[in-house]
C-alpha cells in the first residue's frame, strides 16, 4: 500500500518539493516580483472597496498570479542549481528591483514606465551624478532604503529558521504540490494579457489592450518591463515618422497664406474631453447644461454641428489623428503626415498650445503615446511659439493662465486649448460653492431599474461639469468678442453616464452596439464667430450654417481649420472639409477599425421601429 501511495502521490509531491525546500526564497520572490500588485490589493482592502469580480480587484490578482508563477520558476531554478551564490545573486537582483521601484515611487509618485525609460536614456553622466546627489538622502529615499532593508532582514531570518524544516509527510507534500501546480497554472493562464500586449503590432492596438490601458501602476515587474520595452519599440517608428514629416514640412515651408488674407485673425481651437453631447441642452438635453452656447446660438454667433463622431473613445488615438493632416476614412496613417500646427506656424501664425492634461496619467500608454507626439522637442520647435508649464485643477484657471501669456500684438494667432473637460471623476471637474453645484440626484427624473441615488448623483455631477465647461467657453467667447476671431470647440470622444445600462465611463471592450457608439462616439462640434468676423466674412458663416448637418469625423477638423485660416498647402483635402460644399464628399465612417457607424445606427433604428 505504501508503495502504491508513493507511486500515486510521489510525482505530485515532487512538483511542490522545490518550493517547500526553498520556501523563504519563494515567499520573498512572490512579493518582490509584484510589490505594486500586492500594495494595490492592500489599498483596496484598506479603502473598503475590495470586491471579488471588481475590475481593479481582478486586475491586481491577475498580475499577482503572474508574479507568483515567475517566482515558482525561479524557485525551481534555485533548487536545481543548488548553489548558495546563485540564490544570493537572485536575491540581490530582486531587492535591487524593489529598491528602484520604491525609490521612484516615494520620490516622484511614479513607476518605471516608457516615459521614465526615455528620460533615463537621455540623461548624461553629469546629470546622473547631480540627480543622485539631490535625491540619495531625501526622506523619501530613506523610506525606500528602510523598506528594502526590512524585506531583506525578513528573508535572511526566514532562511535561517527554515534550515530545520526540511521534511514533510507524503500527503502533505502532495497537497503542497497541488497548490503549487494550481498557482503555476493560474499564473500561466493570466499571462495571456501580457502575451496579448506583446502581440500588438502598433500603438493603436496597444492602446486598446484593456489590462494595460490604464497604465502600469500595479502590474507585476516582469510584465511591466515587457510593457515598457514593447511600447518603446512600437513608438520609436511611429513617433519618429510623424516628427520627421512635421519638421520636413516646416523646413520646406510647405504652407503659406492665400491672397487676399485677413491682416489680423485669431483661430481658437478648444478640445474638450469625454463630452457626451446628449447631456448638452444645445443638443436637446432636458437640463439647461449649456446656457451660454444656447444663447450664442440664438444670437446667430454659434453654429452647432449635429452629425460629428470620433473614430475611437480614447484620447490618444483620436487626437493623434486630429493633429495630423491625415484622413482615417481614406486609410491614411497619422504618422505619414505632418501636424497642422506646424503648417500654421510656417504660414506666419503665432501658435500657442495650453494643455491641461500635459502632466496627467503619465504611466498610461495612451498618455505616453500622445505626449511623445505633441511634446517632442523637434515638434515643439516646428509647431509652437509657446506652451504652458503646469496643469490646473480647473479648466477656467488654464484659460486665465493663457490670457496672461497671450501676445495680443500678433496679427495672426492659432490658439490650442486642451481641456480636462468632463473626465472622470466628474465632481472634480468644477469648482464647488461657485454656482456650479446646481444639480443633485433629485433633479435626475429619468428612471431605470439600475438607477439609484448614488448613480443619479453621478449623472448630476456630470451635468454640473458640463455646465462648468460651458462657462469656460463663455469666458473664451467674451475674451475674443471684439476681435476678428473664430472659436472651434469639439471633444475628443464621448462618455457613458448610465445612459442605457449600469455603467459610466468608457468601455474599451468594444462590442457591436449602436447605444455604445451613440454615447462614446457622437460628439459636439461648434463654430463660434465674433461679431467682427461675422461682419467681415458673412459668406463663411453662411457656409457653416449650410454644413452643420453634414456627416463628419473629428479627425478631419484640420481641413476645416486650414480653410478658415486661409492657408495654402498640399496637405489640404477639400473632400474632407464639410465647409466646402463643392469639394466635400461623404465617406463610410468607420469606428474602432471595424464598424460602419452609419450602418450600425441605421440597423438599430430599423430594429427599434419593427419592435414597437
Amino acid at each position: 500500500m505504501n508503495g502504491f501511495k508513493r507511486i500515486l502521490l510521489g510525482p505530485v509531491s515532487a512538483i511542490g518539493r522545490p518550493v517547500w525546500r526553498e520556501l523563504p526564497f519563494f515567499l520573498a520572490a512572490c512579493y518582490l516580483l509584484a510589490p505594486a500588485s500586492w500594495y494595490e490589493i492592500y489599498t483596496l482592502i484598506l479603502k473598503g472597496v475590495f470586491e471579488l469580480g471588481d475590475y481593479y480587484t481582478e486586475r491586481a490578482f491577475t498580475f499577482v498570479s503572474v508574479g507568483v508563477a515567475v517566482a515558482i520558476v525561479l524557485t525551481v531554478a534555485v533548487h536545481a542549481v543548488g548553489r548558495r551564490g546563485f540564490k544570493a545573486a537572485l536575491y540581490v537582483l530582486l531587492l535591487a528591483n524593489l529598491l528602484m521601484g520604491r525609490f521612484i515611487y516615494y520620490n516622484f509618485n511614479a513607476v518605471f514606465s516608457p516615459s521614465l525609460a526615455i528620460i533615463l536614456g537621455e540623461t548624461t553622466p553629469g546629470e546622473s551624478r547631480e540627480f543622485l546627489g539631490a535625491y540619495l538622502a531625501t526622506p523619501a529615499s530613506v523610506h525606500a532604503y528602510a523598506i528594502v532593508v526590512l524585506v531583506a532582514g525578513i528573508a535572511v531570518m526566514l532562511e535561517e529558521l527554515w534550515r530545520v524544516r526540511r521534511t514533510s509527510s507524503l500527503w502533505g507534500g502532495a497537497a503542497g504540490g497541488l497548490v503549487v501546480l494550481a498557482l503555476l497554472v493560474c499564473g500561466v493562464v493570466n499571462m495571456q494579457y501580457t502575451v496579448a500586449m506583446l502581440r500588438c503590432s502598433n500603438m493603436n492596438e496597444l492602446e486598446k489592450c484593456d489590462y494595460f490601458y490604464i497604465g502600469n501602476w500595479d502590474v507585476d515587474e516582469a510584465s511591466n518591463y515587457a510593457y515598457t520595452l514593447h511600447t518603446l519599440k512600437l513608438t520609436s517608428h511611429e513617433i519618429g515618422e510623424i516628427v520627421d514629416n512635421t519638421c520636413r514640412a516646416a523646413q520646406r515651408r510647405e504652407a503659406a497664406m492665400k491672397a487676399p488674407a485677413d491682416s489680423a485673425l485669431t483661430l481658437v481651437v478648444v478640445i474638450g474631453e469625454s463630452y457626451n453631447k446628449h447631456h448638452a441642452s444645445l443638443y436637446g438635453y432636458d437640463l439647461p447644461t449649456t446656457p451660454n452656447m444656447d444663447r450664442e446660438q440664438r444670437l446667430g454667433n454659434l453654429v452647432a454641428f449635429t452629425d460629428v463622431i470620433a473614430p475611437y473613445n480614447t484620447t490618444s488615438v483620436t487626437l493623434k489623428n486630429v493633429f495630423s493632416c491625415n484622413s482615417m476614412n481614406q486609410r491614411q496613417q497619422w504618422y505619414d503626415y505632418p501636424m497642422f500646427p506646424a503648417l500654421f506656424k510656417t504660414a506666419g501664425y503665432k501658435v500657442m498650445l495650453w494643455d491641461n492634461q500635459i502632466g496627467t496619467f503619465q504611466t498610461a500608454v495612451f498618455s505616453f503615446s500622445l505626449n511623445s507626439v505633441l511634446f517632442d522637442r523637434r515638434v515643439i520647435k516646428a509647431s509652437y511659439d509657446g506652451l504652458n508649464s503646469r496643469n490646473y485643477n480647473y479648466d477656467g484657471d488654464l484659460v486665465d493662465d493663457y490670457f496672461r501669456h497671450e501676445d495680443a500684438r500678433a496679427p495672426r494667432q492659432l490658439v490650442l486649448l486642451h481641456l480636462m473637460g468632463q473626465h472622470l471623476q466628474y465632481a472634480d471637474r468644477y469648482p464647488h460653492g461657485k454656482g456650479y453645484d446646481r444639480w443633485t440626484a433629485a433633479h435626475i427624473k429619468r428612471e431605470a431599474p439600475y438607477l439609484n441615488q448614488a448613480r443619479k448623483t453621478v449623472i448630476a455631477n456630470y451635468a454640473n461639469a458640463t455646465l462648468y465647461n460651458d462657462a469656460v467657453l463663455e469666458r473664451i467667447f467674451a475674451h475674443y468678442r471684439k476681435r476678428n476671431a473664430v472659436v472651434m470647440y469639439f471633444s475628443d470622444h464621448g462618455e457613458e453616464v448610465y445612459d442605457y445600462r449600469n455603467y459610466f465611463g468608457r468601455d474599451h471592450n468594444i462590442s457591436r452596439s449602436a447605444q455604445l457608439v451613440r454615447n462614446d462616439n457622437e460628439i459636439p462640434l461648434v463654430l463660434w464667430f465674433s461679431p467682427v468676423y461675422k461682419a467681415r466674412h458673412p459668406e463663411v458663416v453662411a457656409r457653416a450654417q449650410a454644413a452643420c448637418h453634414r456627416p463628419m469625423v473629428n479627425d478631419d477638423v484640420s481641413n476645416m481649420l486650414l480653410d478658415l485660416g486661409g492657408i495654402d498647402t498640399r496637405y489640404y483635402n477639400a473632400s474632407r472639409n464639410v465647409l466646402d460644399a463643392r469639394g466635400f464628399k461623404p465617406v463610410r465612417r468607420i469606428v474602432y477599425d471595424h464598424y460602419d457607424y452609419d450602418k450600425l445606427v441605421r440597423e438599430a433604428a430599423r430594429y427599434q421601429s419593427t419592435t414597437k
